[in-house]
């Protein structure tokens, strides 16, 4: 018994001893893996915090910057917009360049000839150049065929809304002057253009059938227009029929009769002429304008030749109505004029109707009476505000730490993690020595791609296991116990046997304790 005792016990102190060395050294290198493994992870989060931190700090710069920026910017263009009603102190005066007028003629029949005393229109155009300044202008000489029976009064230029950038004037010395006005200084216009027409009757300087050059000077540059002259056939012979037309300044209306040709020596013609539109008045006490004027020849264009002068004779005046008596001879016709007053307001037109009788014939005429006609317009581009744009903010780069958001936020569907737990081997060969399994490569799991960086799994900690009798079987098996020997004798000597182990076990104890007592030191 002693000598099993001794036995028993050198062999169990060897057991545990190794055991608990295995142990020790088996949960110092857990503890140093998982040290390891945080050392690497608080150094990894605590570069990826840093620098998200730092890019997060300079990305909230930048955008401040960026802001502050776009906010100066604004400031700027609201400043250029709170001007854009003022006009430009700075602006250097120049003239109209001739480049800047464009004329243009036309009959009001539209024919392609012209004759003498043919009522015509023309008018200067402009399209203004950049940077033009209040009381910038241009002289422009129009051609002397165009008569000046027309509106002497400057025409405004003036847009529909109202603005007026400019003002052309015609004169009796056949000149047009255009003067701008400070509204083309004001900021945020562009591409101004503007224009003014006249109605004018041709001068009787006409050759008829020639073709001719009417010449314009535009601000010393000189323009031609070419036109072809009609003919007037039997205008040199005095018409047997009469005619009848008017014309009408500010207040002044005057209304030109034109009877028919005597057939006989010392005939009298009777002239009644009604006034038939509102705001027309006979003027009375100067009925004539003039005297009247005989002629029995006429010019190429119908001129009258005069021969004579001769007093009306008024029968009656009224303010609608006006009766006066004309005593011709044979091959002699006349022509005079009837004072009219109008307010200078009303724009007409007018009309008035004329009889004459003479030798149980009787002629009916009727005339319409406009103004003077003449006019402009104007208009202009609004020029675009320009609206500031705000630098581009940097973008943060990715980093480990912060992740992206996708475009379409969505809820996460968990992805299974690679196995970190060795899976034994089915059949496990024994081995006198402890064995480390090795990990299976399968099931292997593909993670899904993502454009942030994710933190590595930690490695899988070794594990030293404990010295154990090896087994055939894959489910692991209970740690080894001692079993009893089988009780070969006595009662007595089973009673010494317990005796003897139970001494054994309580040295055993003393002496693990005292091992470990050892390896702590």
């Amino acid at each position: 018994m002693a000598i099993l005792a001794a036995f028993l016990a050198a062999f169990l102190f060897g057991g545990v001893s190794r055991a608990d060395e295995a142990q020790s050294a088996a949960e110092a290198q857990s503890s140093s893996g998982i040290v390891a493994e945080a050392q690497s992870s608080g150094v990894a989060t605590t570069v990826a915090d840093t620098g998200n931190e730092a890019q997060s700090s300079s990305g909230v710069a930048g955008e401040t910057q960026s802001s502050s920026t776009a906010n100066t910017e604004q400031s700027s263009s609201g400043s250029s917009v709170a001007t854009a009603a003022t006009t430009d102190s700075n602006c250097i005066p120049r003239p109209i360049s001739a480049e800047e007028i464009q004329t243009d003629f036309k009959t009001s029949d539209g024919s392609p000839e012209v004759t003498a005393y043919e009522a015509v229109e023309f008018s200067v155009n402009l399209t203004l150049k950049e940077g033009h300044c209040a009381g910038d202008s241009v002289t422009i000489s129009v051609p002397s065929e165009l008569g000046t029976d027309t509106d002497f009064a400057p025409i405004p230029m003036t847009t529909p809304e109202g603005v007026t950038i400019g003002y052309a004037t015609y004169s009796a010395d056949h000149t047009v002057v255009i003067r701008l006005t400070d509204q083309v200084e004001v900021s945020g216009r562009q591409n101004f253009h503007a224009s003014a027409w006249w109605r004018v009757h041709m001068s009787s300087v006409l050759i008829p059938g020639e073709t001719r050059e009417l010449e314009w000077n535009v601000g010393g540059v000189v323009r031609r227009t070419t036109i072809q002259v009609g003919t007037c056939d039997g205008c040199s012979t005095i018409g047997a029929a009469p005619s009848k037309w008017g014309s009408v300044d500010g207040s002044q209306q005057r209304v030109t009769i034109v009877l028919p040709t005597a057939t006989q020596d010392a005939q009298t013609f009777v002239i009644t002429d009604v006034l038939t539109s509102p705001g027309q008045k006979f003027v009375c006490d100067q009925l004539l304008a003039g005297r009247i004027g005989v002629y029995t020849e006429a010019s190429t264009w119908g001129q009258p030749q005069y021969i004579r002068f001769m007093e009306a004779n008024v029968v009656s005046c009224a303010s609608d109505k006006a009766v006066l008596n004309v005593k011709l001879d044979k091959g002699e016709k006349a022509r005079f004029e009837l004072n009219i007053s109008v307010s200078s307001t009303d724009p007409g037109p007018w009309t008035d109707k004329a009889t004459i009788t003479s030798q149980d014939k009787s002629w009916d005429m009727s005339a319409r009476i406009v103004r003077r006609e003449s006019g402009g317009d104007a208009g202009y581009d609004t020029r675009p505000t320009p609206t500031p744009t705000p630098e581009p903010t940097p973008t943060p780069e990715p980093s480990p730490s912060t992740p992206t958001p996708s475009a379409t936020p969505s809820t996460p569907t968990p992805e299974p993690s690679p196995s970190v737990t060795p899976t034994p081997t089915p059949t496990p060969e024994p081995s006198s020595t402890p064995s480390t399994p090795t990990p299976s490569t399968t099931p292997s799991v593909t993670p899904t791609p993502s454009t942030t960086p994710t933190r590595k799994p930690p490695l899988p900690t070794p594990v030293i296991e404990r010295y154990e009798e090896p087994t055939p079987s894959a489910t692991p098996t209970p740690a080894p116990q001692h079993k009893k020997l089988a009780v070969t004798g006595a009662t007595g000597s089973a009673i010494a046997g317990a005796i003897a182990l139970a001494a054994l076990g309580g040295f055993l104890l003393w002496a693990r304790r005292r091992q470990t007592a050892r390896s702590e030191r």
